[in-house]
């Protein structure tokens, strides 16, 4: 996960660009409690002839704030697969 997030250019399109290793922890708690409240979160992606971590995807509260209605569908993934029809 921390290989993922931080990624300079998986992060480009992310909150404030790459996240250090306290900064990776604090969103994956977040994922967690997210889960465990509504039953929906972001999860790992992995190919699935080799279960290799290829990134993340799911659906969230935008930005994890479930004060507002707005649910979103989430990905990242490691630029060495893009464009292989993940997403």
């Amino acid at each position: 996960l921390y290989t993922l997030q931080s990624n300079s250019k998986v992060m480009s399109f992310i909150g404030n660009g790459k996240r250090d290793k306290n900064e990776v922890m604090i969103r994956l708690e977040k994922a967690i409690n997210h889960y465990q409240k509504h039953q929906f979160s972001l999860g790992s992606v992995f190919v699935k002839d080799s279960l290799e971590f290829i990134g993340r995807a799911g659906l969230i509260y935008l930005n994890y704030d479930d004060n507002q209605p707005e649910v979103e569908v989430a990905y990242a993934l490691l630029p060495q697969y893009w464009s292989k029809g993940y997403a």
